[in-house]
């Protein structure tokens, strides 16, 4: 509020030269100003009316599951996204895991007098199938971390630091545009984009995907954990292995796991980065719009 009230002390002083000394340019000068004054003012009623109605409108894009307690749309934001992190880090852990005991399988060996033989060597495709799976869930756990720690910084500077500096420089003619864009992007980023992700990720639910895929893969675990722990020094427990593996189909049982894995990767790269790739696309046009707006000199009032 003192910025606005020195920028009406500064278009007041100036109108008062401009029409005492019949300055028209400093005049038209300190009308804009004036101008711009109540501009800010209006901004700020403006503001604070959208972030204290943010809370309602969780109820009105149907925002569900333990997120939705949060108080704003960007605390369900930041929610979400921590939420879809976690799970890609414990589906990453349990394909690495899975890996690791295919992986082991496909490398046992039966020698039989002269004759060896790999009665798993096919899973060391798999293995690597497994690998590959847990890296890029390991990839959408940096992305969705680096994600909340954006919104994070958002949500705690966004308004509280940038905004008023903004609105400080847009109040003087000389720092109109630059205050302009810190402001447009502020505005943009608080509520556009959280509003967004919150939008795209509540009406497009993957939870059944990652329960299916994590209980696939704990399942797995628990059946096959035994494996790498396993003495294979004595030929006999090789074999009795080996046997057992075999009439538990070991090798369909690996196989299946790549369906609901396949399943979920897909919903989380679409919660992970292509919702935000299109809130943040559409946050910007936006910002550009707000800037075009806010940073525009109000020219009716030449026309006075």
């Amino acid at each position: 509020m003192l910025v606005i009230l020195i920028s009406i002390l500064i278009s007041a002083l100036a109108l008062g030269i401009g029409h005492a000394f019949n300055i028209k340019k400093l005049w038209f000068f300190g009308t804009e100003e004036l101008a711009q004054a109540i501009v800010s003012s209006a901004l700020l009623g403006v503001l604070a009316l959208i972030v204290s109605s943010l809370s309602a409108s969780l109820v009105a894009f149907g925002a569900q599951g333990p997120c939705q307690q949060d108080s704003t749309t960007i605390d369900y934001a930041i929610c979400s996204v921590r939420e879809q992190s976690s799970n890609a880090l414990e589906i990453s852990q349990l394909a690495y895991k899975a890996s690791s005991i295919s992986g082991f399988a496909g490398s046992l060996q039966v020698h039989l007098g002269i004759v060896s033989s790999s009665p798993f060597s096919s899973l060391s495709f798999s293995s690597e199938e497994l690998f590959h799976t847990g890296s890029n869930f390991s990839l959408l756990y940096s992305a969705a971390s680096s994600q909340e720690s954006a919104l994070s910084l958002i949500s705690s500077k966004a308004l509280v630091l940038f905004f008023p500096a903004g609105l400080f420089l847009r109040s003087f003619f000389a720092t109109r545009k630059a205050g302009a864009a810190i402001m447009a992007l502020c505005v943009s980023l608080y509520v556009f984009l959280p509003l967004l992700l919150a939008t795209l990720l509540s009406s497009f639910s993957g939870n059944a995907h990652f329960e299916e895929a994590r209980l696939s893969l704990s399942e797995y675990y628990a059946r096959f954990s035994f494996l790498p722990q396993t003495d294979f020094e004595k030929e006999a427990s090789l074999k009795d292995t080996v046997n057992s593996l075999a009439q538990g189909d070991f090798a369909s049982q690996t196989d299946l796991l790549f369906k609901p894995l396949g399943a979920y990767l897909g919903q989380a790269f679409n919660s992970l980065v292509l919702f935000p790739a299109i809130s943040i696309v559409i946050c910007l046009v936006l910002a550009r719009e707000l800037y075009i707006g806010l940073s525009s000199p109000l020219v009716f009032w030449r026309d006075a």
